[in-house]
């Protein structure tokens, strides 16, 4: 009867299924971003979840979130790894600079996934640029996906 005491299931391994769960439907969910363009890719989403995860060692979500763009910008034709230093400009610098001037949180997220997009269209215009690809286009939807992504971060992650 000892031996069996000593088979107790570890509670993180649940954590890590419900991590791996949603990355599967994320990734079939940006699958499906390339076949109905009105569909958010959650890139701002992306950003805002990182965020809340940077000083914190779920690595195995963090690393999870990196596969998940590394995925978006393979499909979007975008340049790989073009996040990275978009994300952590946004850290040191714009995150820093919002939180000491504004405290509404919902108006701060905003800013955030608008910086995001923006920043993300500028990184891979300077990048097509240099390396003399096409340019890549933004649009009205633009727009809707900062919107999308706004509302979804204010769901999921904000809970009252």
């Amino acid at each position: 009867m000892q031996t069996l005491s000593n088979l107790q299931r570890n509670i993180s391994d649940k954590s890590n299924l419900e991590l791996i769960t949603f990355f599967i439907l994320a990734l079939i969910y940006e699958s499906l971003t390339s076949i109905f363009p009105f569909l958010s890719p959650l890139f701002g989403v992306s950003f805002i979840l990182w965020l809340t995860l940077y000083n914190q060692k779920l690595n195995l979500a963090k690393i999870l979130i990196y596969l998940y763009i590394i995925f978006y910008e393979i499909d979007k034709d975008y340049f790989v790894l073009s996040f990275v230093p978009l994300f952590l400009f946004m850290k040191f610098y714009i995150v820093n600079f919002f939180e000491k001037i504004i405290d509404y949180t919902i108006f701060r997220i905003f800013i955030y996934i608008l910086f995001t997009y923006i920043g993300y269209f500028l990184i891979n215009l300077f990048l097509a640029y240099i390396f003399n690809n096409d340019i890549p286009s933004i649009g009205i939807e633009f727009i809707f996906y900062i919107i999308i992504d706004t509302i979804l971060v204010e769901i999921l992650l904000y809970e009252k």
